[in-house]
């Protein structure tokens, strides 16, 4: 291993003369520098070596990399060279280069973490390494093919960075051969053909001074699709990654990704099945911005792709219908040109799904999909879906379909400033909680929006009939008693009938705001502690041990703020005699312990003993974090605590080493463990 470590940092000594040469760092920073890359090298040339060393050594370059630009900026080194002199030295790409080469060794050793892979991409992307990018992309796709997110990451970069649609499109049918039912990647890949016809539309408006959105295709889309050879003369690649047909620069690297074995087990790419999609691949950009457009070329415009890519990804998952509707959503962002494939996705899903108030609910919603809440056309377009709605509501009903309605009419109130049409759309609203709340069909959250959006005089009558329909709901118990209950009295037995009624999930809550609410009224403290003690008691909370420890949290804190340090402590230990308490009450009592003792010893210098009070806390705390530890052997804050603890208050270094060795043998996360035993070690 010393052999590596110093070839290693022999090599680095051209680096360092020039850095010292250049006034970049003085003699004393370089010797700073080595020492530490020494101790990085030995780091991760151990045996075993560990993720966490090679990250710390990558952040150290990184930031030294960051010092020396800004310092090269400050000398004034980064101004063009005078005539016989050299601009660029070893040392401006030997930092970039050993990080480069740090990755690859850490990416070599643990490959199959994909979000040290992603973390690669994302700096070389920033620095602009476009080879180093190609060649990882590729060589992460070889070791995971089934991890969608690098097909994804490798198409968008050809796309976004070497503006290489042809490229893309291969990359994604090839993932999406050997990942057929993966969705994120069906969706990036209609995305990306979204995008590539908007830019080609953009670029004819300034080339051509014409409106793309307004010219008419000659024939229907299956027609222009079989054209294919008829159009543009250009050849797409035959194989991964071939740059024929390129948008960029032929000498732009691209992801060239071999022929992978696991491919030939799956069925034919999408390009061998679909016509439409073996067309694109004829297509470039250039093709695209001729003054007169073939009949394939026009219907390329019309979205022919992504509306091939549906067909297929319905076909690959077909019975899912949010995967169908992200579709929608995502036509959506690109305008109304993409109407005619909103109008596909929905003759299939009616199809499909003929029964769902989901997908009866988007269509109806359809007309307004285009139109915003400003166009003339507004309100007429709001009418339609309004009236199909009804339609739907008089033939169907169903508590789901009503509640898409009314979140329906809400949002388009929330998108106009228009008095009249706000008015207009309050009385659907209106209209509708009574007749959804009439067929028994009203949900809480129906029930809420209903109390919000009634004039003051109706919301008693509302709760009062949201409570029948619904007497377990907290919420709703929760309007009633602020809105309705005037007194405090008639707060109270409205808390008192909560805490009963409501379902066992949602009493925590009734719970912790009736113990609130006796705090603020000025309750007796035996009053309050008894509803505390009835709330944590298995009769009121069953074994919901979560709702448990977060009422006994709160009663802790009650008793201190109440009773203070003493009437705490009493409470702490009367509840831990009950049972075998939780990570969370041993962690809430070391807070408050640590703050006490953090007060009594409040202006005592280093090295002064602890005054009685103060030792009797320190006792105190170190009960509470072997408690602690008992009850989470394998928790690594519980160790990393009472370790801490044993350095900074106790002050027995062997005692904390100790407890290290023992901590060693329990927790999982062994490599966090040992940074932070060595950084209370320098402390």
């Amino acid at each position: 291993m010393a052999e590596q470590v110093h070839y290693h940092l022999e090599g680095m000594l051209p680096e360092l003369e020039d850095l010292e040469r250049r006034c970049i760092f003085t003699k004393a920073e370089i010797k700073s520098i080595v020492k530490k890359r020494t101790a990085h090298e030995y780091a991760i040339h151990r045996k075993i070596a560990k993720k966490g060393d090679f990250l710390a050594y990558i952040e150290y370059e990184t930031n030294l990399e960051k010092l020396r630009r800004k310092r090269k900026q400050r000398l004034g080194l980064n101004k063009a060279p005078e005539k016989g002199e050299k601009g660029i030295s070893l040392s401006d790409h030997s930092m970039l280069r050993r990080i480069h080469t740090l990755y690859q060794k850490m990416l070599k050793k643990f490959k199959g973490d994909v979000r040290l892979w992603v973390q690669y991409f994302e700096w070389s992307k920033r620095m602009g390494s476009t080879k180093a990018l190609a060649t990882s992309f590729a060589r992460a796709i070889q070791l995971h093919p089934t991890k969608s997110v690098f097909w994804i990451m490798a198409a968008a970069w050809e796309f976004e960075e070497n503006s290489n649609v042809t490229a893309a499109r291969v990359l994604m049918q090839r993932g999406l051969r050997i990942n057929p039912v993966d969705k994120k990647m069906w969706l990036e890949y209609f995305k990306l053909e979204l995008l590539w016809v908007q830019k080609l539309k953009e670029r004819r408006r300034i080339l051509f001074k014409e409106d793309i959105d307004e010219m008419a295709v000659d024939g229907d889309d299956e027609d222009a699709g079989s054209g294919a050879d008829s159009g543009d003369d250009s050849t797409g690649p035959e194989a991964a990654g071939g740059s024929a047909g390129a948008d960029s620069d032929e000498e732009a690297d691209t992801v060239t990704v071999p022929k992978l074995s696991v491919e030939s087990e799956h069925e034919p790419g999408l390009a061998e099945k679909d016509s439409s999609l073996a067309s694109s691949r004829s297509q470039t950009s250039e093709g695209m911005l001729k003054k007169e457009l073939t009949p394939l070329q026009k219907a390329l415009l019309e979205v022919m792709i992504p509306r091939a890519i549906y067909r297929n990804a319905i076909k690959a998952i077909p019975g899912d219908l949010d995967f169908r509707l992200d579709f929608v959503d995502v036509y959506v962002q690109f305008g109304k040109t993409s109407a005619k494939g909103v109008e596909e996705v929905f003759q299939s899903v009616l199809a499909d799904f003929p029964e769902s108030p989901k997908a009866l609910a988007k269509i109806a919603e359809q007309h307004v999909l285009f139109v915003d809440t400003p166009d003339p056309a507004f309100p007429a377009a709001l009418k339609k879906s309004v009236a199909e709605f009804e339609s739907l509501l008089a033939a169907r009903p169903s508590s789901l379909l009503w509640t898409r309605y009314l979140d329906f009419l809400s949002a388009q109130r929330a998108a106009t400033n228009e008095p009249n049409l706000i008015k207009y759309l309050d009385i659907l609203a209106l209209r509708g909680y009574k007749a959804s709340e009439a067929a028994g069909m009203c949900t809480v959250g129906m029930f809420l929006d209903w109390i919000q959006r009634a004039p003051q005089k109706e919301v008693g009558a509302v709760v009062a009939k949201a409570l029948a329909a619904h007497p377990t709901s907290s919420l709703l118990w929760l309007e009633h008693i602020s809105r309705v209950a005037a007194t405090v009295s008639a707060k109270k037995t409205a808390f008192e009938t909560a805490v009963s009624k409501v379902a066992k999930p949602e009493r925590r809550v009734m719970w912790e705001r009736f113990c609130a609410f006796l705090v603020e009224s000025g309750s007796s403290e035996g009053e309050i502690e008894t509803a505390f003690k009835t709330a944590i008691s298995p009769a009121h909370l069953g074994n919901n041990t979560a709702d448990e420890d977060a009422l006994k949290l709160r009663f802790l804190d009650w008793s201190l703020a109440a009773r203070g340090i003493g009437g705490f402590r009493a409470l702490r230990t009367a509840l831990a005699k009950q049972k075998i308490q939780s990570p969370a009450f041993y962690a809430k009592c070391i807070d408050i312990e640590t703050r006490q003792l953090a007060a009594e010893t409040a202006g005592a210098g280093a090295g002064v003993k602890l005054g009685k009070a103060a030792a009797a806390t320190a006792d105190a705390l170190e009960k509470l974090w072997e408690a602690a530890v008992q009850v989470d052997r394998h928790g690594l804050d519980a160790w990393i605590g009472r370790i801490r603890f044993t350095f900074d208050v106790r002050k027995d270094p062997a005692k904390a080493a100790q407890l290290y060795w023992m901590a060693a043998k329990e927790v999982h996360d062994k490599d966090e463990l040992e940074r932070e035993f060595q950084d209370m070690k320098q402390q």
